[in-house]
C-alpha cells in the first residue's frame, strides 16, 4: 500500500484533490495546517507528498518552508507542487527541491491522477471491484485539543517471573484517541504538538486523562505518567503537577514520572532544576526507551533514574538475536550497578519472559500480561482474582 500526504490550507480544495486521486493500493493523508505535514513526515513513511505553496491564513508562501523540509530531510521523496502562484521564481525553486511536477490552479484533476499514479507505480484496477484506500484526515491541533478526545488506558508492570498481572508493581498510563483518528498515535500527536508550540498544554491533558483512569486503581498503586522532558522547563510545571495529582487523590510519592524521549531538551538548566524539585516532592523518575534516539549513556548518567525502561526494541524476538541479549545483559548489568532496576517493554511471549528474566531484568511489561485496557477493567479483575483467592 502506497500513501500520499495532501496539504492545502482550503478544506474544499483539499477533499477535491483527494477525491480525484483516491484509488485502490494508495491511503491518502490530508493536512491543513504547515506543522502537521512536518509532523506526518516525521513520524509515518510517506512515498508521495503533494502540496499547496500559501498555507498560512496570513498569506505568503510558506509552503517552500515544506520544500525546503522535504530537500534537507527527505531528499528522495517525490513531490507535486499544486499553486496558484507557480511565478518564475517559484518554478525554479521547485525544480531545485525536486518537485516531478508542478499544476497551476485551477487544476486538471485527469492530469493530476495519471501523473500522481504513474510516479506511484500503481497498477490500475483489476476486475475485481477493489475498495479505495484508507483516506484520512488530519485534525487541526487546537480544535482536537479543545474537542476533550484525549483519554488513558492503563498496562501492569510486573515482576519478572510473575505468571500473569494479577500482582503488578506498577500500571503505566498511555494516551489514547478516538479510533480512527491520526492522532490516536501519541507520536504523532506530540510531534504536531511540538510544532505548534502546544507541548506543554498537550503534555497536561495527558496527564489528567491519565489520573482519571488511575481513580480506579487500589489505593496507593504506584503509577508511572508520560511526561514530555520540554514540558519541565515550563515556568511552573512542577507546582501545577503537583497541585493537578493531589486534586486526582494520588500521593505524590506513588508516582513516577517516565520521560519521554521523543522531543529534545532545549533549556537543560530548567530541566534540571524543574527535576530536582519534583523529585524533593517524592514524585520518582523513569528513563523510557532506553537504548534508541536520545536516550543514551549520557542521560542516564545525569538524570540518574529511579527505573531504566529498555526499548521493546530489544525484546521483540530477543530469542532470536545474540545481540540484543548481549545489550539486554549488559544494560541490566550496568542498571544492576548503579542501583536502578530495569523494565522491559513489549513483551509478548513466554520466551521473551523467562529470557529476559536470565539476563538479569527486573521488570516486564506487555502484550504476554495485559493489553492496554481502562483503569476499571483492572479493578474488576482484580476484585475477581480476590474472591476466588479468598474461596
Amino acid at each position: 500500500m502506497k500513501r500520499l500526504l495532501i496539504l492545502d490550507d482550503d478544506r474544499a480544495v483539499l477533499g477535491l484533490l483527494a477525491r480525484a486521486v483516491r484509488r485502490p493500493g494508495l491511503d491518502v493523508i490530508t493536512c491543513r495546517e504547515l506543522e502537521a505535514a512536518e509532523a506526518v513526515l516525521d513520524s509515518l513513511p510517506v512515498d508521495l507528498m503533494m502540496t499547496d505553496l500559501c498555507v498560512s491564513p496570513l498569506g505568503g508562501l510558506d509552503g517552500v518552508r515544506l520544500l525546503k523540509h522535504l530537500a534537507t530531510n527527505f531528499p528522495g521523496m517525490r513531490l507535486v507542487v499544486v499553486s496558484g502562484n507557480a511565478d518564475g521564481q517559484v518554478l525554479d525553486l521547485c525544480r531545485k527541491t525536486g518537485s516531478t511536477a508542478v499544476f497551476t490552479k485551477p487544476v486538471d484533476l485527469d492530469l493530476l491522477r495519471r501523473h500522481v499514479i504513474g510516479q506511484l507505480g500503481i497498477e490500475p484496477p483489476g476486475p475485481e471491484a477493489l475498495p479505495p484506500g484508507r483516506l484520512a484526515d488530519m485534525e487541526e491541533l487546537d480544535a482536537y485539543l479543545a474537542s476533550g478526545s484525549i483519554r488513558a488506558v492503563l498496562q501492569p508492570i510486573v515482576p519478572l517471573g510473575s505468571r500473569d498481572a494479577s500482582e503488578p508493581h506498577a500500571y503505566e498510563s498511555l494516551a489514547r484517541g478516538p479510533a480512527g483518528s491520526l492522532l490516536a498515535n501519541p507520536e504523532l500527536l506530540f510531534a504536531y504538538a511540538a510544532r505548534r508550540d502546544r507541548l506543554y498544554e498537550t503534555d497536561l491533558l495527558c496527564i489528567r486523562a491519565a489520573l482519571a483512569e488511575a481513580q480506579w486503581l487500589p489505593p496507593g498503586t504506584r503509577f508511572f505518567l508520560n511526561v514530555q522532558p520540554r514540558s519541565l522547563t515550563h515556568p511552573g510545571f512542577a507546582d501545577t503537577l503537583s497541585k493537578t495529582v493531589r486534586a486526582g487523590g494520588h500521593a505524590l510519592d506513588r508516582v513516577v514520572l517516565e520521560l519521554v524521549e521523543q522531543q529534545t531538551i532545549l533549556n537543560h538548566a530548567a530541566f534540571a532544576s524543574t527535576l530536582a524539585e519534583l523529585r524533593g516532592r517524592g514524585f520518582r523518575v523513569a528513563l523510557d526507551d532506553y537504548g534508541v534516539g536520545y536516550s543514551n549513556l549520557q542521560l542516564l548518567e545525569q538524570l540518574q533514574p529511579d527505573y531504566l525502561k529498555i526499548s521493546g526494541h530489544f525484546c521483540r524476538e530477543l530469542h532470536r538475536f545474540r545481540s540484543k541479549q548481549l545489550i539486554v545483559a549488559s544494560t541490566a548489568r550496568l542498571a544492576a550497578g548503579l542501583g536502578i532496576p530495569t523494565i522491559i517493554e513489549q513483551v509478548e511471549t513466554a520466551e521473551e519472559r523467562d529470557l529476559a528474566r536470565s539476563l538479569g531484568v527486573n521488570f516486564a511489561q506487555g502484550y504476554f500480561y495485559a493489553r492496554p485496557a481502562p483503569g476499571r477493567d483492572f479493578r474488576q479483575a482484580g476484585a475477581l482474582q480476590a474472591a476466588a483467592a479468598s474461596k
